[in-house]
């Protein structure tokens, strides 16, 4: 029995290691767009994913906590190192465009993590993503009216938290970028 079952995962071990690069990329893929928009629910919802990891992603707001953002650095420096784990020779053209779409995108987010910080001086930030969290289920007919109205709400008992993450985390702001986000609101007003 033990020999049959050491022999059974080595197989499993040999098909999954055998799989073809292109193959590889497309599970990668998959799951750095799926990973990656759950670290944001409002866009998450605005892009079609309602629901990741047993998690209703339209009752959440995005998370700007520092376990939070250090996680989501942490999710993307080890994706990284996966994508240069794949054998680029075997792939073919396409698949080379894609890995350099999301070896971009990486980049892009670790540039952000690292050097710009834009959860510590972008106000506008804030303000965006709130509003986006709230107006999308509203204008967005993915769901009938009645669960959408009861996602707004989950979301708007979440408004506390997030105000103080934000509170916590802006720590300097351009004055242009802090009149951005105050004039962020009006004008999605109508007669804004």
């Amino acid at each position: 029995m033990a020999k049959s079952r050491s022999l059974l995962l080595f197989v499993l071990f040999a098909v999954g290691c055998g799989k073809h690069p292109s193959q590889a990329l497309t599970s990668l893929s998959e799951e750095f767009v799926y990973s990656s928009l759950a670290f944001s629910p409002s866009a998450a919802t605005a892009a079609g994913l309602h629901q990741y990891k047993k998690q209703n992603l339209d009752e959440m707001l995005d998370d700007f906590s520092a376990e939070s953002l250090s996680r989501q650095r942490t999710f993307y420096e080890k994706f990284k190192n996966r994508l240069g784990d794949l054998k680029t020779a075997e792939l073919t053209p396409e698949d080379r465009a894609d890995l350099t779409i999301l070896q971009d995108q990486i980049a892009l987010n670790l540039l952000d993590f690292t050097e710009i910080h834009s959860h510590l001086h972008s106000p506008q930030l804030y303000v965006e993503t709130l509003g986006n969290a709230l107006f999308t289920p509203y204008v967005l007919e993915y769901a009938p009216k009645p669960d959408r109205i009861r996602h707004i709400i989950a979301r708007l008992h979440k408004v506390p938290l997030y105000l103080d993450q934000a509170s916590t985390n802006l720590v300097a702001a351009p004055e242009v970028w802090t009149q951005v986000a105050i004039g962020e609101p009006r004008q999605h007003q109508p007669g804004g």
